[in-house]
């Protein structure tokens, strides 16, 4: 592709309705294409896709943030096992003061 027919992509959430807008081409969409119950593509009058938007988009994007953000953790080795120890140090450094200064 050229530098002059460069196209750039506009990404819009809207909070009231609910949908996230992903806008691939800057041409008016003609009809809808439903991929699934949230999913649907933007087509222009000759067939090209135009647009996507995603509905319920607060849950989608919840969801995945949710899930990446778990399979972090997973890959980590767990933040509760660090917690946990870091605890336990605190404490017995905590008790040997206590011994050492009665």
């Amino acid at each position: 592709m050229s530098s002059q027919g460069k196209q750039s992509i506009k990404v819009e959430l809207n909070l009231d309705e609910d949908v996230l807008y992903i806008k691939v081409r800057d041409e008016e969409a003609k009809g809808l294409i439903k991929m699934s119950d949230d999913l649907y593509l933007e087509v222009g009058e000759a067939g090209s896709i135009v647009g996507i938007q995603l509905r319920h988009a607060k849950k989608h994007i919840v969801e995945g943030v949710a899930h990446r953000i778990k399979k972090l953790i997973e890959e980590s080795g767990g933040v509760e096992e660090e917690v946990e120890e870091e605890g336990e140090e605190e404490a017995e450094d905590e008790s040997k003061n206590l011994e050492d200064n009665p």
